[in-house]
């Protein structure tokens, strides 16, 4: 049963965190999937960095939300691509460590850790509060 609910919890924050990037991710998509690719295995292209921190201040205030400069892609000839880009969320006393999942039929998040500076003990309440701060910072 607990670990029913930790999952719960788990999923509700993933899917505010998704909801939160659903823009982010479709213009992120104005990157083609090789530069990542080329950036995330080689640490070639630094300018996917500026372009990828120049989007991510179009849709959330500056140092809200930034690109840990790790991530994943997948790029072949005969799939669709997919970019794992590592971002952070900190605000309010709340950080993230996640990883959102770019595709063409949408996007996905893992979230990897979560802390509360000033957690209420009740996961809900603590969620809700995660809701609220990122719509604090969002911009888009």
């Amino acid at each position: 049963m607990a670990k029913q609910m930790i999952a719960n919890t788990i999923n509700q924050r993933e899917e505010v965190l998704k909801i939160a990037c659903q823009q982010l991710s479709d213009d992120l998509k104005t990157i083609e999937p090789t530069f990542f690719d080329v950036f995330l295995k080689l640490g070639q292209l630094p300018g996917v960095y500026d372009e990828v921190m120049a989007i991510l201040e179009r849709h959330f205030e500056r140092n809200s939300m930034n690109f840990a400069c790790t991530g994943d892609s997948h790029v072949s000839w005969d799939k669709s691509p997919i970019v794992a880009l590592d971002l952070e969320f900190m605000h309010d006393g709340i950080f993230a460590f996640f990883r959102l999942f770019i595709k063409d039929a949408g996007s996905e998040i893992e979230l990897h850790h979560i802390s509360f500076d000033n957690s209420s003990g009740a996961p809900e309440q603590n969620t809700a509060k995660l809701s609220d701060a990122i719509r604090q910072v969002q911009l888009i």
